[in-house]
Order: structure tokens, then C-alpha cells, then sequence
């Protein structure tokens, strides 16, 4: 039994009511035993990013994330959320590419708890909401700098969504109309979530050349507002800047020695995925994706859109797999580089007609990561390991990343057991306690007494992750039991259509 505050030690858990009733041994008989014997038990893994807000009002059921014991997932990071946003077109196109089936948008997170709630979701829900959605919600999705009323009216909706229950706010820096935001604008916004005690997450602005700047523009509005800041998925991309994590993790550390609060995540792979149209410059989106065709239907602004991808976009086009295109479903899986010489294009043209038949339906998964960076970063202190994923089935149609399938399985298998990179312990503590604490969870993350009975029940020995680039969307082996709220939803290593996740509410 692992329990996830560090302790490592061979002991029942008994569990009753939805709670852990007591750790150690002599709990009599029990209506259910089962025989962990070899095996791990721990407390069920809170992923503190991603992005099934947009999935699990369709895929409830969550398969993906119970089979590799996840039972709490943070939502609403990289700011996009579901809420708070009206019906329009814009906003039904706010976070399209995490489900482009999910047309549904909600007013509030009270309305989008209540409907998410009767989907009757099989894990639980700790949302955040996206600055973004905020952004757009209340300036649409204009490239300019908010009138003092508009700052105030999202200052505004925030404070209500804190207030409602919300975990905290997210912004993501690279998406419009995010991006649009100066740090001016999000320092006014990250001070209403200090004020509730919350917690704000960024995908910052620049994770390749200018890395560096992008880390210290985030410290300076938690120095600025005395937030918890969450650097989200720290890394870098491009070969000619790796290293710089170095850099980056001394910064971080300076300003926690200087009394700010921030901690980082990461997946452990060496390849993201989003939406192809992140590798535009974020000003060609000013006005929507009915604004970008029309500039790229001027031959001499595709010019020079296409040249600004070649040199300065945070990826190069070599390392892109195209992993949904709507409009050419033949080339999923595919290298973008290969397809392009196919047609006898360039990359960045192959881009451009991509984004221009599928808008931000068009989804990629990016190499360009150096290993000992992820290393670097899974092994540090202030890290937690997250997916940056959402709920997914083994049939999609689409391309996964495997994190959504297996990032447990990976940390687990590759990182602990083969490479003894983490040792167990402190693995699981990066799954489950130590991001249930940097929420505030204070009821989940570990095996002890009065806990919310959220456990998982896994064999190391013969875990293997199963999900490869090659063949994502597979479930990984080793995860033998999973308990939500004290019921099994996880037997034997298959689901049991138990259903008893919740939508969270921020404690205090």
C-alpha cells in the first residue's frame, strides 16, 4: 500500500460508506475482499490537466481514464472552458478541436454542472474556467485591448464562476482570443483568483525560442497578485533550444525562494498535440476562421503567412503528424512533411490548405521535445505529472496522443519500473496527492481515515502501456481495480458501468 503522502507499507485498507474507514490490519470480515497481494494500492490519480470538459458530457462513461486509474480529472486549463459562453457561432467553435461533436456551450459553471452532473459522469470533475472563454464571452473575438468596463465585467465573471465553486482560471497564451490578452490584462484577472485563494494555470505564451521570456511573464503577475500559479505542461520545442529548461526551473525556483507559490506539470513524452492552426501567427486568426481563409485567399498574404510558419513558428513542420483532418480523413497518421511532398508543396502550403479546408478541426501531434528535458522535468520537486488529455474511446475516428489513453501507465512502467528514473513513492504522489493539494482537495490524494474512498489497485510488474504513436488508442494493462466514491467501477481490469463521479466544488 502506497498512500500517497510517502508512506510505503503492507497494510489492508478498508473502505465503507464512499469512505476509507481505516489503513493497517484486523478489520474483520468484509462484504467484498479482494486479494492485492503483489500488487500496488493506492489512492485514485487526480490529472491536473485537461481537457474533458469538452468530452465527458458525451463520453461520460470515461473508459480511458478509469482503465489507468484516473478518477478525478481537473478541467477547463489552457483557458478554454464550456462556460461561461452563449450559443453563438463563436462560441460553439470555442475549443471545437477537443470534440467537434460537442456543440453544446453553457451560460455559467452552475448551468454546465447541472447538465454534466445528469450525464451521470463516472469520474469527478474539478473545473477551472478559461480566461479565454471569459475573453470571448464578453469582447468577442476582436485583437484589441479591453475598455476599462470590459475588464471590469470579466473581472466580473470571474468572481461569479469563483464564486460558484470554480477551482481557479486558466489562460492559454498561444490561442485567440487568449492570446490577445497583455499581461496587464491577465495580472487584473489572476488578482480576482487570489483574492478567492484559487489557483491560475497557464499555457504560456512562448514554449520554444522564447521560453524564457514567457516564464517570467507568468512569475511577474504572480509576483504582481500573490496567486498560485500553475505553469501548465513545461517544456520546450526545436531542437536549438533544448536545455532551456535549465534556465526555466531556476527561475521558478528564485521566485518560490522569493515567496510566490508556483509549481509546474508535465506529460512524459516528447510530443504534444493541438490544433494545427496553433502554428500560425495568433494575429492571422483576428476575426475567425472566416477572417484567416479570406486573407489566405489573397495570393501574396498566403505568401507571406506561409513564410512566417517557416521561420518562426514554435515547431518545425518536419516534426508534425496530422492527426484529424476532416476534409482528407486519409491522411491521419500521417507526417505532414511526407503528404506535402505527395502533392508537390511545400510544408507550410500543405498547412495552409489544411487549416483552411478544416479550420481548427485540423489537429496535430508535434515531436520536437529532447528526452532529457522531460526527464529533468518529471524528476524535479515541484512537478506533478499530468496528460493533458481527455476522454477518449478505443474506436475514434480521429488520432489520439497516447497520454490520453496511458501518461499513467507510462510514468509507471517506463519511468519507475524500467528506468528507475522516480522512485514509487514519489510517483504516486505526483498522480495523486500532490496535485489533489495544489487544488485544495483536501478530502482525496490519500489513503487515510475519513478519505473519499477514490482508490486504484494496479500491477506493476506487468503494466505495460500498450498505447504507442504507432497504435494509440489502446487501453494499457495493470490497472486491476479501480473504486470510485467507495464502489468499483474498475473489476478485474474492466469496467463495470458504475457511475459515481462528481462535478466538485472549490472547499471554502
Amino acid at each position: 500500500m502506497i498512500d500517497g503522502a510517502g508512506h510505503d507499507a503492507v497494510a489492508d485498507v478498508a473502505v465503507d460508506g464512499g469512505r476509507v474507514m481505516g489503513v493497517g490490519n484486523g478489520f474483520g470480515v468484509a462484504k467484498r475482499t479482494i486479494d492485492a497481494r503483489g500488487k500496488i494500492v493506492a489512492p485514485g490519480f487526480v490529472d491536473l490537466h485537461t481537457h474533458s470538459d469538452f468530452t465527458l458530457p458525451i463520453r461520460p462513461a470515461a473508459e480511458a481514464k478509469l482503465l489507468q486509474g484516473v478518477t478525478t480529472d481537473i478541467t477547463g486549463n489552457c483557458g478554454f472552458s464550456p462556460f461561461p459562453l452563449n450559443g453563438d457561432e463563436a462560441a460553439r467553435r470555442h475549443g471545437i478541436f477537443f470534440e467537434s461533436t460537442l456543440t453544446d456551450r453553457w451560460c455559467t459553471l452552475r448551468d454546465f454542472t447541472e447538465d454534466l452532473q445528469d450525464a451521470r459522469p463516472a469520474i469527478n470533475v474539478a473545473p477551472l474556467v478559461g480566461l479565454g472563454a471569459i475573453r470571448l464571452a464578453v469582447m468577442g473575438e476582436a485583437r484589441v485591448a479591453p475598455s476599462a468596463r470590459q475588464l471590469e465585467e470579466m473581472r466580473a465573471v470571474l468572481a461569479r464562476e469563483l464564486g460558484a465553486g470554480a477551482f481557479g482560471a486558466s489562460s492559454g497564451l498561444i490561442y485567440p482570443p487568449g492570446s490577445y490578452a497583455a499581461k496587464e490584462e491577465i495580472a487584473a484577472l489572476a488578482a480576482v483568483v487570489a483574492e478567492y485563494g484559487a489557483l491560475y494555470a497557464t499555457h504560456i505564451r512562448n514554449e520554444s525560442s522564447e521560453l524564457e521570456a514567457a516564464v517570467t511573464e507568468a512569475l511577474d503577475v504572480a509576483a504582481a497578485t500573490g496567486c498560485l500559479l500553475q505553469i501548465s505542461h513545461h517544456k520546450v520545442f526545436g531542437r536549438d533550444n533544448w536545455g532551456k529548461v535549465n534556465a526555466t526551473l531556476s527561475l521558478i525556483e528564485n521566485a518560490n525562494h522569493d515567496g510566490a507559490n508556483v509549481c509546474i506539470d508535465v506529460y512524459p513524452y516528447t510530443a504534444g498535440s493541438t490544433s494545427l492552426a496553433a502554428l500560425l501567427p495568433p494575429q492571422e486568426l483576428d476575426g475567425g476562421e472566416q477572417a484567416l481563409k479570406s486573407r489566405l485567399a489573397n495570393p501574396a498574404e498566403r505568401a507571406r503567412i506561409g513564410r512566417h510558419v517557416e521561420e518562426s513558428s514554435f515547431a518545425s513542420l518536419d516534426t508534425v503528424l496530422i492527426a484529424n483532418s476532416p476534409s482528407r480523413p486519409q491522411l491521419t497518421g500521417r507526417m505532414l512533411s511526407a503528404a506535402a511532398a505527395e502533392q508537390g508543396v511545400s510544408d507550410s502550403e500543405f498547412l495552409l490548405q489544411l487549416v483552411e479546408l478544416d479550420g481548427r478541426d485540423a489537429l496535430m501531434v508535434v515531436f520536437g521535445m529532447a528526452e532529457s528535458d522531460v526527464r529533468q522535468v518529471l524528476t524535479h520537486p515541484l512537478s506533478t505529472v499530468a496528460s493533458d488529455g481527455w476522454t477518449m474511446a478505443t474506436d475514434s475516428s480521429t488520432y489520439a496522443h497516447p497520454r490520453n489513453f496511458a501518461y499513467t501507465a507510462r510514468l509507471l512502467s517506463h519511468y519507475v519500473r524500467d528506468e528507475g528514473l522516480i522512485d514509487l513513492p514519489e510517483a504516486v504522489a505526483k498522480l495523486s496527492t500532490w496535485p489533489a493539494r495544489r487544488l485544495g482537495l483536501r478530502s482525496r490524494g490519500e489513503l487515510t481515515r475519513g478519505a473519499v474512498a477514490d482508490v486504484v489497485v494496479f500491477d506493476l510488474d506487468n503494466m505495460s502501456e500498450e498505447s504507442s504513436f504507432e497504435d494509440p488508442c489502446q487501453h494499457p494493462k495493470g490497472f486491476e481495480h479501480v473504486l470510485v466514491s467507495g464502489q468499483l467501477a474498475v473489476d478485474d481490469g474492466e469496467t463495470t458501468g458504475v457511475r459515481l463521479g462528481s462535478v466538485l466544488a472549490r472547499e471554502g
